[in-house]
Formats: structure tokens, sequence, C-alpha cells
């Protein structure tokens, strides 16, 4: 296709909001689309991942149907799942200011923090960028979290002036800024 649409530099082929090439009437879905990317001001951006395959490929079928969709809002979304492992992240991996880390790698420091009988430790990081939240990672979250982060990073709120609040709280700072700020 190079040279009959447009590509980026990585040779992604570049689209619009619709997933539509710079040929009238040929869309390009999943990991070869380069797609203005809306919580990074229109960036573009490729997604190489199964969820931004099937999001793409559904909203592009949408504008192939007449259906004249709004212009794609995707969240960016990763994640994994190695044997009994798992993590997620959601957001923006691009050019923080800061990454905060909370919990323990450690698997026996972890084991010997966690209370008797309670969940496993999890550890995990926080993106900032302009002071604002901008990326969220988790290892081995419970659907409740899961869904805390996604709201959270969607809402980019502010940063707590001190850093530390969310080394100390970890994902408890997420549950607990969707429950008490953003209501969502």
């Amino acid at each position: 296709m190079k040279g009959q649409v447009a590509t980026d530099k990585q040779g992604g082929i570049i689209v619009d909001g619709s997933f539509q090439t710079s040929v009238p009437n040929v869309y390009a879905i999943g990991d070869v689309a380069s797609f203005p990317l809306l919580v990074a001001g229109g960036q573009l951006v490729r997604q190489e991942h199964v969820t931004n395959a099937r999001l793409s490929a559904a909203h592009a079928a949408k504008a192939l149907l007449g259906a004249n969709p709004a212009p794609y809002d995707y969240q960016p979304y990763f994640y994994s799942r190695e044997f009994n492992l798992s993590w997620q992240f959601y957001g923006q991996l691009d050019s923080p200011d800061r990454v905060v880390t909370w919990g323990s790698l450690d698997e026996d420091a972890a084991k010997a923090s966690a209370a008797p009988n309670g969940p496993a430790p999890k550890f995990g990081a926080y993106w900032i960028r302009g002071g604002r939240i901008i990326g969220a990672f988790v290892e081995g979250p419970t659907g409740d979290e899961s869904h805390a982060l996604k709201v959270l990073v969607k809402a980019a709120p502010a940063a707590p002036a001190d850093l530390n609040e969310l080394k100390t709280d970890g994902i408890d700072w997420a549950l607990n800024a969707k429950l008490a700020s953003l209501q969502l």
C-alpha cells in the first residue's frame, strides 16, 4: 500500500476518526492504523493490542454502514495474563513528568505486609504529566480496581500535591478518588 495511502514514519496507515485512509472509502483498522488519539490532543498513534483491534473494527464498520460515528475516542489499554499473573494498564505511557510506583515487587516483603486472611498485596504505578494522572498500571487487579483505574485515567484528575500519597495509598487512591470526587 506504500504510495497508495498516507503513512506515518513508522509505516502506520494514517486514518481519520472513522478509520478512513487518505483514499476515500478505504479503511484501515487495528495495529496498522495510525489514528488521532483524542486524549492526547489528536496525536497520531498506533495501538498494537487486541482491544484496539476489536474496537477500531467496530467503529470503522459503523462508518462503512453510513452511521457517521463520532471520532474514535479510545482510552489506551493493555493487559496480559500469564499463568497465575495478570496486569493491566490504562492511559498514556509517553513522556510522563513522573512515574510513582507503589506496593512491593519483593514477594517475601509483600506477603509479610499482607493482613491476615486479606487479599494479596499488589504493586503498580501512576504516570503523571503536567500535574495530571495520565496513566495507571496494576498487577492482579479485581474488577472494581480495574474499573476505578479506567475511570480515573479517563478523567485525568490532578495528582495530589504530595505524590507520596499515591505511593502510600496505591490502588486505594484510585478507588477513593472514583468514589469521592469523580462520581462515575
